[in-house]
């Protein structure tokens, strides 16, 4: 599996409508559907966000 990434600005926009904290976050897979985010300090916490 890849490292996690950090985010783009699009990507921060998104967590912080979800009520998230962009500088906790990295985001592991994204396409056009789909983005799951992994928790910088808690890797086994994931947000997955349908688009």
């Amino acid at each position: 599996m890849k490292q996690p990434k950090r985010l783009t600005r699009d990507q921060k926009e998104l967590l912080a409508i979800a009520g998230e904290n962009p500088k906790e976050w990295l985001c592991e897979i994204q396409d056009q559907y789909i983005s799951v985010f992994v928790k910088k300090n808690a890797p086994e916490e994931k947000i997955t966000l349908h688009r």
